[in-house]
């Protein structure tokens, strides 16, 4: 569960804990730089309260409608830097995303997705209200049909289609 908080039996668990949220902040501020972004403040003090919490799950949320995100929803480069620093710091416990609202489209999503493939712990995805389309909507079922973490996605307000609206039941179809 996303907010549940860390038992320390001792200085070492919580050492640990905030190594591996270093780890993270500092991918993501690493790839922040390849992809010429710059860093979400949001997310950055979402990590520093990880550190100093102890919780045991991390929580990415950065929903498009709340005031600090509204005039500086993510685009595509923005979410490229999130899944970079996913796919450079293995054993991050990051069991939800919530990037709903914002300006992310079909390529990104793709590259989302790859990632998802092999992750073990999201469990919680939400893009809604984005810019998803068809070939988003594909690489999500596409993606999902080998994840089995996944419990809960959110497409609401994307225009998935025709085409990615059945692939997407398909996939449910045939894994749940």
């Amino acid at each position: 569960h996303p907010s549940a908080k860390r038992a320390m039996a001792d200085g070492d668990e919580s050492t640990e804990l905030e190594s591996v949220v270093e780890r993270f902040k500092t991918a993501y501020l690493t790839a922040c730089e390849r992809q010429d972004t710059q860093p979400l403040e949001s997310l950055l003090e979402q990590l520093e309260n990880a550190n100093s919490s102890g919780e045991t799950f991390l929580s990415i949320q950065v929903r498009g409608n709340t005031p600090e995100h509204f005039d500086s929803r993510l685009k595509d480069g923005d979410l490229e830097a999130i899944v970079g620093a996913l796919q450079a710091s293995p054993g991050v416990l990051i069991t939800e995303l919530d990037l709903s609202w914002n300006l992310i489209g079909d390529d990104s999503v793709a590259q989302l997705c790859e990632y998802l493939k092999t992750d073990e712990q999201i469990v919680t995805v939400n893009l809604a209200y984005n810019e998803i389309g068809e070939n988003g909507a594909k690489a999500i079922a596409d993606a999902l049909s080998v994840n089995r973490t996944i419990r809960h996605l959110i497409l609401s307000g994307n225009k998935v289609g025709d085409n990615g609206g059945l692939a997407l039941a398909g996939m449910m179809l045939k894994n749940y």
